[in-house]
């Protein structure tokens, strides 16, 4: 079984026929959809086609499918818009739910427009997260591309919800279009900060460009990095962790064909998570004031920068830290409602919040 979503559009996907006619599919295959109730279809050998019992593809809902052989599954499209679909969540029920932007987000950003209660659940084909204590605990830490999710919805009402909105700024930029490239750089990386949840990417402009983890043991894993760019470009990496982004502090140029570490002798990425200690952001979503307040590792200035989804600068404020503390608080009102990125910056130090406008 493979829980999918499309994050595409297409006129073709509500043709079972036709949208999967790339598959290879026997009489155990089988499409299974939870719209309001339960639908199945089942390929049919005989007649070479799916026996539809109401079940239709599109970019909102997961879909559950059975594949009787390992296979890539190919479909057309254009990109859905994923900020602008709302989806709908039934009350005291499952709902089932695609995932549509095309890079991976942790829960909390994901789930940032969508207004839980406590013993929300949401879950994967092989991990889940509970809403408890106004955050996401479980074995679910992040969202990923292509694929589908239960959502359960605890309260009695229908609830809606949309997730984040494009922009460099809140996310991590566009999946990079290789073929646009003559040639690609290969890295492999450790990352020793790195912990379960935490989704580490590479990016040059507003490209990403693919990380793939490779575990050597339980404890110990490489990061094989594949990016695709023009010479001389500026490598960048980061890592997202429960909402707040880290970039490395160690980026590099691009060169066409160069190899940077090995298994034995990875190049290693520093993101000094340790280098603002315990600052923390609230409330969030936000309303009239957003307060910034914890420990710094030293004395000294410290700018606060508030940025739109466009990447619109729409605060900016210099103050100094006593005694290694920070204590500032933003007047918000004035902001329309939507998300924003709030960066911490001291000294060669950032760190970087996603916070929402109520």
């Amino acid at each position: 079984w493979n829980w999918v979503s499309f994050n595409l559009a297409d006129k073709a996907m509500s043709d079972l026929d036709t949208y999967l006619a790339g598959g290879t599919w026997g009489k155990q295959s089988f499409v299974k959809d939870l719209n309001v109730t339960p639908k199945s279809a089942n390929y049919s050998l005989d007649d070479h086609s799916w026996t539809n019992s109401g079940v239709s593809l599109n970019n909102r809902n997961m879909f559950k499918i059975h594949s009787e052989v390992d296979q890539t599954l190919s479909v057309s499209g254009v990109k859905a818009n994923h900020d602008t679909p709302q989806f709908l969540l039934n009350g005291r029920s499952w709902n089932y739910i695609a995932y549509l932007p095309d890079y991976s987000l942790t829960l909390k950003a994901a789930l940032a427009g969508y207004e839980a209660n406590e013993g929300d659940v949401i879950k994967s084909i092989d991990g889940f997260a509970m809403y408890y204590g106004n955050e996401w605990i479980g074995s679910l830490k992040s969202l990923q591309p292509n694929c589908g999710y239960m959502m359960k919805n605890t309260d009695n009402v229908q609830k809606t919800f949309r997730y984040p909105s494009s922009s460099s700024v809140l996310r991590s930029a566009i999946s990079v279009k290789s073929s646009a490239y003559e040639s690609n750089m290969s890295i492999i990386a450790s990352a020793p900060e790195k912990r379960e949840g935490d989704v580490l990417r590479a990016l040059v402009g507003t490209e990403e460009n693919s990380v793939v983890e490779v575990a050597l043991s339980d404890d110990y894993a490489l990061q094989f990095i594949n990016v695709s760019a023009n010479a001389g470009d500026k490598v960048r990496f980061t890592m997202e962790r429960d909402g707040v982004i880290y970039e490395a502090n160690n980026a590099l140029n691009f060169a066409g064909d160069a190899v940077y570490g090995t298994p034995d002798n990875p190049f290693v990425l520093n993101f000094n998570v340790g280098g603002v200690e315990t600052l923390t952001v609230y409330p969030n979503p936000m309303d009239v004031e957003l307060n910034v307040a914890g420990k710094l590792d030293g004395e000294g200035d410290v700018t606060l920068e508030l940025f739109d989804v466009l990447g619109v600068l729409v605060f900016e404020k210099q103050v100094s830290a006593q005694n290694n503390v920070l204590d500032e608080s933003i007047n918000v009102s004035g902001l329309v409602p939507g998300s924003y990125m709030l960066k911490v910056n001291q000294g060669d130090e950032s760190k970087v919040f996603k916070v929402v406008k109520k």
